[in-house]
Parts: C-alpha cells; sequence; structure tokens
C-alpha cells in the first residue's frame, strides 16, 4: 500500500471525525467511488452490452452456428 500526505481544512476534519468509521477506510471508499465513476471502460453503452437479448432469432440474419446475429448490418430494414 501506498501512503500519502492530504491537506485537510480543519472544518472538514471535524465533519470527518464525526464519522463512524476511520478516516482511512472513509478516504479509501471516496476514492474507489471516483475511480468507479470515471472509469473510460464503463460507459453507458458499456454497461448495456449484454443486458438484451433477441429471443425471437431471424433464420437468415444468422451468419454462425453458436447463433451470432447480423442484425447490425440489416439495422436500416428493421428501421424504416
Amino acid at each position: 500500500m501506498n501512503k500519502i500526505t492530504l491537506e485537510v481544512p480543519e472544518e472538514m476534519m471535524q465533519r470527518l471525525k464525526s464519522q463512524n468509521q476511520p478516516l482511512q477506510s472513509l478516504l479509501l471508499q471516496a476514492l474507489n467511488e471516483y475511480l468507479e465513476q470515471r472509469s473510460p471502460t464503463k460507459t453507458k453503452t458499456w454497461e448495456l452490452c449484454g443486458a438484451f437479448e433477441v429471443v425471437n432469432l431471424d433464420p437468415s440474419e444468422l451468419i454462425s452456428e453458436i447463433g451470432l446475429t447480423n442484425y447490425a448490418e440489416n439495422l436500416d430494414q428493421d428501421l424504416y
């Protein structure tokens, strides 16, 4: 584990001390939440990947035996 030096305003320190958790735990939790929110791989699109499933596959759009589809290439036909 790495050590850091941090200057915290007195008013904020008083508020932090009133929590029922060690300061180190609070800071690690805050840093972890920050990193999760700022993670470039966890975009909204990334979160949606795999969230939807095509229930009734169109046999004409299957491109492999394992069930991969060609829906993206035929999207215009489906939309218009």
